[in-house]
């Protein structure tokens, strides 16, 4: 999966056609279905506040009680929707590459 940004205004598009799945901890409460649809992921506006854990020059590290509100465009076979939800979480895979997670509404 790669992740270019596709305009300044926290737009991200995301293809999601890698042939190499990768395998992640089973969580999931509904059953998946393979895919290799687009998908474009839209950040809100919003800010969110929260108290830090800990801090370093490389990142930090807060937790807090808001959520990073999402409108995901899903695009596939020629089929385009778009759907609201959470972003839950962020990962990163391997070097560049990065897994998004996100609870629809």
């Amino acid at each position: 999966m790669s992740a270019v940004p596709a305009d300044p205004d926290d737009e991200m598009t995301m293809a999601m056609s890698d042939p190499d799945p990768v395998e992640l901890g089973e969580r999931r409460r509904n059953l998946r279905r393979p895919s290799s649809a687009t998908v474009r992921l839209r950040f809100g506006a919003e800010a969110i506040e929260g108290r830090a854990e800990n801090v370093a020059p490389g990142g930090v590290l807060f937790f807090t009680e808001g959520e990073v509100r999402v409108e995901v465009e899903l695009l596939e076979d020629g089929v385009s929707r778009t759907v609201t939800g959470h972003l839950v979480r962020s990962e990163r895979i391997e070097g560049e590459r990065r897994g998004w997670a996100v609870e629809l509404d």
